[in-house]
């Protein structure tokens, strides 16, 4: 109740009273759940006892605005519980003071490690020195020693990490353009009427027919093929593979290599044959060197969605030459919810595809009906946490055996 008040920005108190608290709670005067919920400051003694480390984690639970946790001294093991409790419940933005005059040359390593680790949450250790050991002005030259290491070891992380992301960039740019111009000549020497042939000589009349002379002479290269996808004004331009699991391309190529990169994969519950309700393709997001969906956030961008031409997208496979119309755009925290990809009445596709088209950027103006197939493209947007999610139903095919 009190986080839906909170969500229209009333603040609640409530009247509940906590009859057993440890130390921590009784300290905080954390006696109400209210209390609990909009705590900005919390202060923990170490070495923690087991009721305070139990009632922090709850206590992290229910919290919606804390900001500090101030502890009493340096102590690693036990601060480090403390950081791993904020991780896990994805509590950011948070400082812990250490209120202890530390003049250890290690404790400052350390903690400049820790920080180190944590800086990805936002999670961050300050020194809070006493007033008479401030007079005494060895808090400045700390201070002045500790900055000066951190900067050149800053320059030298900033330069080194500048040096091995263009180093990988331009690497993995260069492989996969050698896979692709390898494809490439495959695509051109192969005799594909000879191809396709051959692919439905022992298939019964209805069997559905290779159509595809192009995508059926990459499975000399990779038998998984199922398919070529092409983002217009993006660097998407690929075959599309697929397996039995949703895992393998994700750490190989093309060519079935152990490779960072990845490949652009079909999800290995649709059917490429006879086309799934929702197709779903995968690609890492290689942003730096636009390789795989590295350039797909273009699509996020009104100068790119805008333009007619950018609003239809190829989708070929063994089967038949398709083109998708986007009728949805958007960037949302990870789930699952948008990769259905069977469903038991037209009246659930018809709640699915509209929930689809409420998330986009912009209103697309494009009817789904129950007898329509979609194609969704995914990958990581600016996080690992967030996706970024492309939809297009199937307008229209040819050389095909799908219906339409």
């Amino acid at each position: 109740m009190i986080e839906c008040f909170d969500k229209k920005g009333i603040k609640t108190e409530s009247r509940s009273e906590i009859m057993f608290t440890s130390p921590f709670m009784q300290s905080n005067n954390l006696l109400q759940y209210s209390k609990i919920f909009y705590k900005m400051s919390v202060r923990l003694e170490l070495p923690l006892k087991d009721a305070d480390f139990e009632d922090f984690k709850i206590f992290c639970k229910i919290n919606k605005y804390l900001t500090t946790v101030q502890v009493n001294k340096f102590a690693k093991n036990d601060i480090e519980k403390i950081l791993e409790v904020l991780k896990n419940e994805k509590i950011k933005n948070v400082r812990i003071l250490i209120h202890e005059n530390i003049t250890k040359e290690s404790d400052f390593v350390t903690i400049k490690k820790i920080n180190q680790k944590y800086k990805k949450y936002k999670l961050k250790l300050e020194l809070k020195y006493s007033d008479d050991y401030l007079k005494d002005n060895l808090f400045k030259q700390i201070v002045v020693n500790v900055l000066k290491v951190c900067g050149f070891l800053a320059l030298f992380l900033v330069i080194s990490f500048i040096s091995y992301v263009g180093i990988s960039n331009y690497r993995s740019s260069k492989h996969v353009n050698a896979i692709k111009q390898n494809i490439k000549k495959t695509v051109e020497k192969t005799d594909q009427k000879k191809v396709i042939d051959k692919l439905n000589k022992d298939k019964e009349p209805e069997e559905a027919k290779v159509t595809n002379g192009y995508v059926a002479s990459l499975l000399q290269l990779n038998p998984e093929t199922v398919g070529w996808l092409v983002v217009n004004n993006t660097n998407i331009d690929y075959p599309v593979v697929q397996t039995g699991n949703n895992d393998y391309y994700l750490e190989h190529n093309f060519e079935m290599q152990d490779d960072h990169n990845g490949w652009v994969y079909m999800d290995y519950r649709d059917n490429a044959q006879d086309l799934s309700k929702n197709t779903i393709i995968y690609a890492h997001n290689r942003y730096y060197s636009g390789v795989m969906f590295g350039t797909l956030y273009k699509a996020s961008y009104s100068s790119w969605y805008n333009k007619k031409e950018n609003q239809t997208i190829r989708f070929d496979t063994l089967y038949g030459e398709m083109e998708w119309q986007i009728f949805s755009i958007y960037k949302i925290p990870k789930t699952s919810d948008y990769l259905q990809v069977t469903f038991s009445s037209d009246e659930e596709w018809l709640q699915f595809t509209d929930l689809l088209k409420s998330r986009s950027i912009k209103d697309f103006g494009v009817e789904i009906k129950p007898e329509d197939k979609i194609l969704t493209l995914s990958t990581c947007s600016s996080s690992r946490d967030t996706r970024l999610v492309v939809h297009a139903v199937l307008r229209k095919v040819k050389n095909t055996n799908y219906e339409g």
